[in-house]
């Protein structure tokens, strides 16, 4: 391809677990990508919302929002598309400013933005990202409350998790209702737990009624794209590495010390 004179490098092809995850995503409205890290939904995500219609006639703006871990591969994976992009750091004045702009397509910050700047919630956005959505997984935390409630008008909501099951089944509903604002017929978390849920003899956990382990699971599988590494038909293979580290002078000298005054055996 040629923009002008100059040479546009071509995006590589998709393997076909990614080209499975893309049209998933042609298919969904808000897509639901509970992939095993390592499997390429990043790229499949960019691509996917580059091909948005803007809602402004001054461009493509797409929020990324995600554990202060994943940012660095976000960046990474964004320069390998060739896209334009910011990462969303500073001073609350800093990242205000910055947003006020249209110069780039995509916005990176980590999931505390909000507590900073909650006017994120009323700037123009095509797509929202949450990624690693299992910060949503409580229904009682702010940075629930707050997404759950905001960018309700944005086109195109996404949840990315790398972890496809969460540890309780009922961590399901929120990442769900951030896409949907419901989730398995139910609107609020509360009626969900209690119409679907009993509470077991200890008074604290909670068990599912009948039936409704079989619908959750059949709701997720016709809703999301669940793929772990054996599904890609990517095998794992495990490998082990024998490292031999100098341990520092100071811990040394405790150990020497723990060896000497006191009784280690028999």
């Amino acid at each position: 391809a040629r923009e002008g004179s100059r040479r546009v490098p071509a995006l590589r092809p998709f393997w076909k677990h990614q080209q499975k995850m893309f049209a998933y995503t042609m298919r969904t409205k808000s897509p639901f990508l509970g992939v095993e890290m390592r499997l390429g939904k990043s790229p499949v995500t960019i691509r996917r919302c580059k091909l948005y219609k803007p809602l402004n006639p001054c461009g493509l703006r797409v929020l990324i929002l995600g554990p202060s871990s994943s940012l660095g591969g976000w960046i990474d994976v964004l320069e390998k598309e060739k896209c334009s992009f910011k990462v969303l750091e500073g001073s609350r004045k800093k990242r205000l400013t910055s947003l006020q702009k249209w110069d780039v397509e995509f916005w990176v910050s980590n999931k505390e933005l909000f507590l900073s700047v909650p006017e994120i919630r009323d700037l123009d956005w095509d797509s929202v990202i949450a990624d690693e959505s299992t910060f949503l997984k409580n229904p009682k935390a702010k940075i629930t409350k707050f997404m759950l409630g905001s960018f309700r008008d944005v086109p195109s909501r996404w949840a990315l998790a790398g972890v496809p099951a969460p540890e309780n089944i009922m961590e399901w509903w929120p990442q769900l209702a951030w896409l949907d604002g419901a989730a398995f017929g139910f609107r609020n978390f509360w009626d969900f737990r209690n119409k679907c849920f009993f509470v077991g003899s200890t008074g604290h956990d909670y068990y599912p009624n009948p039936g409704v382990m079989d619908y959750i699971h059949k709701y997720v599988g016709e809703r999301c794209l669940i793929m772990s590494r054996k599904d890609a038909g990517i095998k794992t293979q495990k490998e082990y590495v024998t490292r031999h580290l100098e341990m520092p002078a100071a811990t040394r000298k405790l150990y020497d010390k723990a060896e000497s005054e006191f009784c280690l055996g028999d």
